[in-house]
């Protein structure tokens, strides 16, 4: 049910008439006359204001406005759904009078009496079937807003739903409020609550009572159905201090109370979604830098599929379109899944290209006696982790067993990480060797 809310008047007053923008299916009246009398109204067709094909109510309507001047009687009740009734259009200079003039029914949830409007009654009723219809007066001056000019009775009267909600007599205890209420107080409290939903698993929730109707208000929000059984409440019109701890539809509840006491209580619904999996991803990528240069690319090592975006720190930071290396240094990058409604949290991977060790040093020439049966293990070089071979580049590494000819063989050096790509180049001499006996010692002696 609708309750009321407080208007404060003040001294001085900014008058200013109200702006219509037309959307296809508006009414507007251009006479005075019955409702249902189609010479009454135009219609806006999408394009221009045009003679209405029927009246408002008995066919697709939207926003309906009773211009000020004219007084149109409200003589039926018309079958169709309406967007919005306004009674005026904000010019003081020329009153809009909207006569209730028999018992009648309007499907509308939003009804409005602008500051040059006047609702006059015969000894009926009028009904909203939507209990949650808000009816907002601009203007509780006499003359304007709900008539409240004697005699008053009970039978004139507005239902909200089958509940009588106002009576033109202030002193009947047979409806909860009077005319005179309803203008002193600018019509119905109410709270139409909004969020940022739907959000993801991890976020905060946003909630936004947007009441309407002037005066002073409180609220009261309640968490009244979740997932995870988890209980919040606020009393900011704006809250935003909740995260969700599981996936799921979280049910709030708000309520907006008056300095009067009347109230109005709506709920709504939070969607939490979950977030997806993060990519999955093969391991950082290091290579020993080439000639020329190489590029490492870090989508190479993202192995599950979806949309990934690239970041330059693990939360928050820039994006990164172009996730590569292509200098000596390390770099990482962090990717994200999307899947098109929640993001993941982020994989890193690294890209580090290595610096070549420098070759290694050594006697360029080196001699061996055939008779002792030299092998590679026999050749020396200044380095780290010494390798040799029988080409300048590539080739297959010789065992320290393989056995050494009249050859040039090359040394290369490796660090941690990475083998030199120049090599040492070493000339190997086998000779036979003169042999020198003295005293049962032999000597071999190269040539």
């Amino acid at each position: 049910m609708k309750f009321l809310k407080t208007y404060i008047f003040f001294f001085f007053v900014l008058i200013s008439n109200i702006s219509i923008s037309q959307n296809i299916h508006d009414f507007r009246s251009v006479n005075s006359g019955d409702w249902n009398d189609v010479n009454n109204w135009e219609y806006y067709n999408g394009t221009s204001w045009v003679a209405a094909p029927y009246y408002p109510g008995n066919g697709a309507t939207n926003d309906v406005t009773i211009i000020g001047g004219n007084t149109i009687n409200l003589n039926v009740s018309p079958p169709q759904n309406i967007n919005s009734i306004t009674v005026g259009d904000g010019d003081r200079n020329n009153k809009a009078i909207l006569h209730i003039a028999t018992s009648s029914t309007l499907k509308t949830t939003s009804f409005t009496i602008a500051y040059d409007g006047y609702v006059t009654w015969e000894n009926v009723a009028l009904t909203f079937p939507d209990s949650d219809t808000d009816i907002y007066i601009e203007s509780n001056d006499s003359g304007y807003g709900l008539e409240i000019a004697k005699p008053c009775s009970a039978s004139k009267s507005i239902y909200l739903g089958s509940v009588k909600y106002a009576i033109c007599n202030e002193n009947s205890n047979s409806a909860d409020y009077s005319f005179s209420d309803l203008n002193n107080n600018g019509g119905s409290l109410t709270v139409s609550p909004t969020s940022n939903s739907p959000i993801c698993l991890g976020d905060t929730v946003f909630l936004s009572a947007n009441p309407s109707g002037p005066g002073t208000k409180n609220f009261s929000w309640n968490l009244i159905a979740s997932p995870n059984s988890d209980t919040y409440t606020s009393t900011s019109e704006n809250p935003n201090n909740y995260i969700p701890s599981l996936s799921g539809d979280y049910t709030f509840e708000v309520t907006v109370t008056n300095e009067n006491g009347n109230t109005d209580t709506k709920t709504i619904v939070v969607t939490v979604n979950t977030s997806p999996s993060p990519p999955i991803s093969s391991g950082n990528i290091s290579e020993c830098a080439a000639s020329p240069i190489q590029t490492l690319d870090a989508n190479d090592a993202i192995t599950s599929a979806g949309t990934i975006t690239w970041y330059d720190a693990m939360t928050g930071g820039n994006v990164v379109s172009n996730p590569t290396l292509a200098t000596e240094d390390t770099i990482t990058y962090y990717a994200e899944y999307s899947d098109g409604t929640c993001t993941s949290t982020r994989t890193p991977v690294t890209l580090t290209i290595n610096s070549l060790p420098i070759a290694p040093t050594g006697d360029t020439e080196q001699k061996f006696c055939s008779a002792n049966n030299p092998t590679v293990a026999n050749l020396t070089a200044a380095g780290t982790n010494i390798q040799w071979y029988t080409s300048t580049t590539g080739g297959t590494a010789l065992a320290n067993t393989t056995p050494l000819t009249t050859n040039t063989y090359y040394a290369s050096q490796s660090d941690t990480n990475c083998e030199s790509s120049d090599r040492l180049a070493v000339n190997v001499i086998i000779s036979g060797c003169r042999v020198i006996t003295n005293r049962r010692i032999t000597y071999r002696v190269k040539k």
